[in-house]
């Protein structure tokens, strides 16, 4: 079993009421990139990880999404959690 970090999902969100995150779906499928406070990179779908760079495996290959996240996560360290 991977040693990914619990998931938590994206609850719904009231309209108007508060502040929210837009977020845009891409392609008919839903991926998440998810970097944690030690800067650990992870992809997801909407309800689970697919790929973290702590256990390297792709699992359910959610349209080739994890894969790239995975080739492309030396790209920018700009935007990382000092």
């Amino acid at each position: 079993m991977p040693n990914f970090p619990e998931f938590q999902a994206f609850k719904k969100i009231p309209r108007l009421s508060r502040e929210i995150v837009i977020t845009e779906k891409i392609d008919g499928t839903n991926g998440l990139i998810y970097i944690d406070e030690n800067n650990n990179i992870f992809a997801g779908s909407r309800n689970r990880f697919l790929w973290g760079n702590i256990q390297d495996e792709i699992h359910n290959d959610n349209h080739g999404f994890p894969g790239w996240v995975k080739a492309n996560k030396e790209d920018d360290k700009s935007n990382r959690i000092s």
